[in-house]
């Protein structure tokens, strides 16, 4: 949001440097993002949701009286009504409008803004279109109070405020025809809808250069009905922006009065009287006590001191004993309880005025929770394999559940966007976003793992579980130049998990082959331990990678934390190192090519030899030196006994009683 300087002094008298102004803003919870300009220094300030009332001129300039006590000045308006009440009646039919008013200007001309107006608007970001819609749109940037114009000769009767029944189809100023759905607040005369309430009017009612007479609106929208039709037709405008945080309703009438004065200066015209519809609105009464202030902030205030803050931001206070009630002002949308008080109390009071003081710790006496300890210990060996943690939000968007499939999502019921509509069932489409955004941002090399939950349904239960997942892609060796550059594969990603598992778990595990759909059909196995599948490790499947852009391969495993948190092994066993030397042996096999290597590791494992320490794949080897169809592998076997040192019978003798019980389990000859 843009606003100049010389939009503050219409409403504060300022003597302070750009710079102490900015400095101030930012004190009080308003990110200055630049200031440009030095005749009329413009503030470029970005605004978290709580602070809807500061979306305008005036809104700052509050900010800025109660941080700096200089009072508001509010400008003098002398509005010369010379027309009769207009014949136009005006109908309220739903509480989501609690206030509405409007005049009839005649006798206007529309045409281009003076060259004053047009540096004004110009000044906010905004394109000057004719003086009619300028002086909205600077009114609106001054007060924070969306106005709206339409042409007199275009309205039937009279205007009436209420909900649609049904759904209707209007051509908007922007040209495009839009489809509200039912329940929508609508601004319609006797024979068609003329507005969408606070977002857009429609094309029929709209202002044109031929346009002589006017009705100038102003009115007081429930904020929530605003955004959820503004969500639902996927549109923002200016008005929306600010009536779905909360216009003041005690600008209504202040606003309509400053524009009409302004069009009647600039396009001529005159003005009539005003024409209102107003309900109750409600006033807020909270308590603030002296000592919960006190002791939340840190500091013993006075009552005095609680009054004169509370003032300072427009509130109306009563002291009653040890505690302050207060009315907060009409346009604070965002104080609701006491706690939102002490936020304010400490805001205006200033972080910076707190005295410093060595925090008080007392250490808990309960121990960690264990599976705290546990998702720590994973962490820190993923980290040991040159992991980097990365966080994904649980909430994804139902494009990107569709790429893990026959998964039972978990739908949100009052999602704030698109993007964060379903609960994930897997880390994998967050970790391949997280690649997606490195890859267009040329950071190629990469090696991430993330620890967070997944949620599915299972048997009409919804369960709720911890995984761990990692991901690599780019080259083995980056920038090395004595080594030409190779991109990393599945078997890079399979002996960083096989690292991790061992420094974690004692029991023995296996990789099977496995059909992912996510991944490549040919490039991927699941990860076993006692019968149980607890992960599945492979190469991101082409066509998922063509979805993302992404122009390389993709390494990634998964690992369902939860089931594998009782197999965790507490105590790692440690021998002493051998003081006698072993033996080495090597052996090649030549097998069909449809059997997997990991059934010829089972057999190894199965075989007992005090003497084995152990076994390495060191060659796989497929060629015109073997048959068809068939392949070799080649192991190395380690052969040590600590008790002494080995002789070659012996060795020999371990080496064919294993290599015989190998064969016979592999079925081999």
């Amino acid at each position: 949001m843009k606003i100049p300087l010389s939009f503050l002094q219409e409403f504060l008298h300022i003597s302070l440097s750009k710079g102490a102004i900015a400095d101030t803003l930012t004190l009080l919870g308003l990110e200055v993002e630049g200031v440009y300009g030095e005749d009329d220094p413009i503030f470029d300030i970005a605004l978290t949701p709580n602070l809807g009332h500061c979306s305008s001129a005036l809104g700052i300039a509050q900010e800025l009286s109660a941080a700096l006590q200089i009072p508001i000045k509010m400008p003098k308006i002398a509005l010369i009504e010379e027309l009769p009440l207009s014949p136009l009646t005006l109908s309220i039919k739903t509480p989501l409008c609690s206030r509405y008013a409007f005049r009839v200007l005649e006798g206007v001309k529309v045409a281009p803004s003076p060259q004053f107006l047009q540096k004004k608007i110009e000044a906010l970001g905004l394109k000057p279109i004719n003086t009619i819609v300028d002086v909205t749109n600077l009114i609106l940037h001054l007060y924070g109070q969306p106005l709206h114009a339409y042409d007199l000769t275009s309205i039937e009767g009279g205007l009436e405020i209420g909900e649609s029944d049904q759904e209707i189809s209007v051509e908007f100023l922007d040209d495009i025809v839009r489809t509200p759905p039912k329940n929508s607040l609508w601004i319609s005369d006797k024979e068609k809808p003329l507005c969408l309430a606070g977002i857009m009017g429609s094309k029929a009612s709209s202002i044109s250069d031929k346009t002589t007479s006017i009705v100038l609106e102003s009115a007081y929208f429930d904020p929530e009905s605003i955004r959820k039709t503004a969500k639902t037709l996927n549109i923002k405008t200016e008005s929306s922006s600010r009536f779905e945080k909360g216009t003041d309703p005690a600008r209504v009438l202040v606003a309509l009065d400053a524009a009409a004065y302004l069009i009647q200066q600039i396009a001529r015209g005159e003005i009539g009287p005003v024409c209102e519809e107003k309900g109750e609105i409600s006033q807020k009464k909270i308590s603030c006590r002296l000592e919960r202030a006190s002791r939340i902030i840190g500091r013993k205030f006075s009552l005095s001191e609680l009054e004169n803050i509370f003032q300072r931001l427009g509130c109306h206070t009563t002291s009653q004993g040890e505690k302050v009630w207060v009315i907060p002002p009409s346009y604070r949308h965002d104080i609701h309880t006491e706690i939102d008080l002490i936020e304010e109390l400490i805001r205006i009071y200033g972080y910076n005025n707190l005295q410093r003081t060595i925090p008080y710790f007392t250490p808990s006496s309960l121990p960690h929770d264990p599976f705290y300890i546990y998702e720590n210990k994973v962490k820190e060996s993923w980290v040991r394999e040159g992991f980097s943690e990365v966080l994904t939000p649980d909430l994804i968007s139902p494009k990107m559940a569709e790429i893990v499939p026959n998964k039972n999502g978990i739908p949100v019921l009052h999602s704030k966007t698109e993007d964060h509509t379903i609960l994930r069932t897997s880390l994998f489409p967050g970790l391949l976003q997280v690649v997606q955004f490195n890859l267009f941002r040329n950071n190629k090399n990469l090696q991430l793992f993330e620890i967070g939950k997944i949620h599915f349904q299972k048997e009409g239960q919804i369960l709720e579980q911890l995984a761990v997942a990692g991901i690599i892609t780019g080259d083995k060796e980056h920038l090395r130049w004595d080594l030409s550059s190779q991109e990393v594969d599945i078997f890079d990603l399979k002996g960083r998990v096989e690292n991790i598992l061992t420094s974690l778990y004692s029991l023995p595990f296996s990789f099977t082959p496995s059909t992912h759909p996510c991944l490549h059909p040919f490039r991927q196995g699941s990860l076993v331990i006692e019968g149980n599948e607890i992960g599945v490790v492979g190469e991101v499947h082409p066509n998922i990678l063509k979805q993302y852009d992404c122009k390389q391969r993709v390494q990634y495993v998964e690992i369902n934390l939860t089931i594998l948190y009782p197999l965790l092994s507490s105590l790692k066993e440690v021998t002493a190192p051998p003081q006698y030397p072993g033996s080495e042996r090597d052996w090649t096999i030549t097998v069909p090519e449809e059997l997997p290597l990991d059934t010829i590791q089972q057999a190894i494992q199965s075989a007992f030899s005090p003497l084995l320490t152990k076994v390495e794949l060191i060659s796989l080897y497929r060629g015109e030196k073997v048959a068809p169809k068939m392949k070799n592998f080649t192991f190395r076997f380690y052969y040590k006994d600590l008790e002494k040192t080995l002789s070659l019978e012996e060795i020999e003798e371990e080496h064919a009683s294993l290599l015989s019980h190998i064969a016979k389990k592999v079925s081999l000859s």
